[in-house]
């Protein structure tokens, strides 16, 4: 709309002179060129309008939430969420137990491991004992 009215006023302001054929044309090509530029100019500085065409109509009417049918849904979301904390925490004791057997097992196995060395070591001492024996009975025998 703007621009219409600035087009019509810069239309009425000029001179409908005849033109003349001997200086080449070149005031109709001013003219022509003046309306050229401000036609792009004008174009340009105009805000960009995206034209959006939709299937479905773009108004849809609120419906009313009923308050009964979330208050449902959170309900079963609050049962689901404490199921799985249950099996969670019954899962969690379930592998404290084990871990705590398995413990207990290590512990066994280390006492008995240390009790088998103890009883090698006793082994080896008593066979140097018993070869330290014979070697003196060796020795007495030899001297009588």
């Amino acid at each position: 709309m703007k621009f219409k009215k600035i087009f019509l006023i810069a239309l009425n302001s000029i001179n409908l002179m005849p033109i003349q054929a001997d200086n080449g044309g070149s005031v109709a090509a001013g003219v022509l060129g003046g309306l050229a530029v401000g036609g792009i100019i004008g174009a340009a500085s105009r805000p960009r309008r995206e034209v959006v065409y939709m299937e479905q109509p773009s108004y849809r009417p609120l419906r009313k939430i009923d308050l009964t049918e979330w208050e449902i849904r959170l309900n079963e979301w609050q049962e689901r969420l404490s199921e799985e904390e249950t099996l969670l925490s019954n899962r969690a004791r379930n592998m404290a137990k084990k871990d705590k057997e398995l413990r207990d097992r290590e512990k066994r196995l280390m006492q008995k491991d240390k009790e088998l060395k103890n009883r090698e070591i006793n082994i080896i001492r008593r066979e140097k004992a018993l070869k330290e024996r014979d070697s003196q009975t060796s020795i007495q025998e030899n001297e009588k």
